[in-house]
């Protein structure tokens, strides 16, 4: 226990807000007349691009715009893409107001997405969303002395106040966002090649806290379907390196540090170089997130030695970080297909990843899901889209989560497919699919502390007026509880006593000084 006077100290950080909520997205979309009709629906990626976000009182507006890339089979017998583009709101009610909140931080996810084909060229799109939204605030580590008048404290009577401060290891953080683009090439399958799809995922391979935001790195992988001469589709990959500053207030270098985003848009086109290469831009949002671990005391009891006191407290939910961070893994498996013929040709696996849960077991931290594919198999007549399912299993690497349980977890994960690679084989399909995992797990504390002291009238010696007792500690007291019970200064009873600590024996007598 540590029973200094209050110093310079970091400010633990509080959970003031953590909700989930579903809500729909989507609508009726007309295709371009440009465009072939619908013959037969392959594919809907659903992409979630950044949030906007405002509370006032209790009501949390929540906002932002679902890209959706659409690949079908037209009645002309050729592979078609559009992408379209709708914007969703979703108003909650909280169950109290908010007030104080710091900076809100919002994580969406796709939890499922339905198609329906209404006519030639008009589709009805659903999407449930799931939203997350959480809020920090500052917890102030000692409580303000408030004097009889309701007022300040006078420096005198303040200076009477002895606080119990216990140690805790709490965090601070901070987040931000920006946009950047990344350029590359690509070569195609052939100088007759025309591009159908091109689609692009962000992995974050390295985050690295300095004095002015978040650097990261990583690769954007965009994927581009090509229609041939020969009436074929195939699939062409590239990977393109990229390095952004993320602006982040209140950051300190060298604190841990994680970055995710997702691409926005990408552009395929002919370069006009000799080799017949193709230019490709994509365009993409990313988030970073600073996070420091502290360690700080907080005021957990107090009392006066001269003057009648009261103590205002509150419990908070003080976070504490367990994991943060993120990286890569690949994931296998072998899944059946129906109704594949033995010429059918595997153009292309297209894969999404659902919410991913954080689980406490054993003392290890683990990321489970599922990855959903679609299989674009081009047959001798048409082409198909058969779904499966890869699970997912992602054990946090050198923490352990201290026999946390799983009501006492925070946490925030983000999950993109980056490459897949698969060939079909006796009705099956083989998969190879790389993944990038970003994560933030914090555990929640209950802490009770004092945010006020009231101080009252001068205390009334209850002994005769004397300045000097010799007490016998019991079995359950502490150095605390006995000056407490006394009001007696702590500092001159250690000094009188030879006490080091909290530690008192029972029946060993101690000489307190009133």
């Amino acid at each position: 226990m540590n029973f200094a006077k209050a110093g310079e100290q970091s400010a633990p950080s509080s959970l003031k807000m953590d909700m989930s909520f579903g809500h729909d997205s989507g609508g009726d979309f007309s295709l371009p007349d440009y465009l072939p009709e619908i013959q037969r629906l392959l594919s809907v990626t659903p992409t979630v691009l950044p949030e906007t976000k405002f509370l006032s009182g209790n009501v949390l507006e929540l906002g932002g715009t679902m890209s959706y890339s659409v690949l079908y089979y037209g009645d002309d017998n050729t592979l078609a893409c559009t992408s379209l583009v709708s914007e969703y709101n979703a108003d909650t009610a909280l169950p109290v107001a908010v007030e104080n909140v710091g900076d809100i931080i919002c994580d969406c996810d796709i939890e499922n997405t339905t198609c329906r084909v209404t006519g030639p060229r008009s589709l009805n799109i659903k999407t449930r969303l799931k939203s997350r939204v959480m809020s920090d605030e500052t917890v102030a580590d000692e409580g303000t002395v408030i004097g009889i008048d309701d007022k300040k404290a006078s420096e005198a009577s303040a200076a009477s106040v002895e606080r119990l401060r216990l140690p805790v290891t709490s965090m601070t953080r901070s987040g931000g966002m920006t946009t950047g683009s990344a350029t590359g090439e690509m070569t195609p399958p052939s100088d007759a090649s025309k591009p159908v799809l091109c689609e692009g995922t962000m992995g974050v391979s390295y985050a690295e806290s300095r004095d002015d935001g978040v650097l990261a790195r990583g690769d954007i992988y965009v994927k581009c379907i090509f229609a041939e001469s020969d009436g074929k589709s195939r699939c062409r990959k590239t990977k393109i390196p990229f390095e952004i500053l993320i602006p982040v207030r209140n950051v300190t270098a060298g604190s841990k540090a994680r970055a995710w985003g997702r691409v926005a848009s990408v552009t395929v086109m002919p370069s006009g170089s000799a080799d017949g290469s193709y230019s490709v831009s994509a365009e993409y949002d990313i988030e970073g997130e600073s996070l420091a671990e502290c360690e700080t005391t907080l005021c957990c009891d107090a009392y006066s030695t001269e003057l009648e006191s009261e103590n205002e407290m509150r419990e908070a939910e003080l976070l504490r970080p367990l994991a943060f961070g993120g990286g890569q893994l690949t994931v296998s498996s072998d899944a059946e297909l129906k109704n594949v013929s033995p010429a059918a040709f595997l153009v292309d696996i297209a894969g999404g990843v659902g919410p991913l849960q954080v689980s406490a077991s054993d003392g290890k931290l683990t990321v489970a899901g599922s990855v959903k594919f679609k299989a674009i198999i081009e047959g001798e007549s048409e082409m198909t889209a058969p779904e499966f399912e890869i699970p997912v299993k992602y054990e946090i690497p050198d923490r352990s989560g201290e026999g946390v349980s799983q009501s006492e977890l925070q946490s925030r994960v983000s999950c993109a497919v980056l490459k897949t690679e698969g060939k079909l084989y006796d009705g099956k399909i083989s998969v190879n699919a790389e993944l990038c995992v970003s994560y933030e797990i914090l555990e929640k504390q209950k802490k009770r502390f004092v945010t006020a002291v009231k101080l009252g009238a001068e205390r009334k010696a209850d002994d005769g007026g004397t300045s000097v007792r010799v007490y016998f500690p019991q079995s359950d007291e502490s150095l605390w509880s006995v000056c407490k019970k006394y009001h007696a200064d702590r500092g001159r009873i250690l000094r009188a006593n030879n006490i080091e600590g909290d530690r008192v024996k029972k029946g060993k007598p101690i000489i307190i000084y009133r």
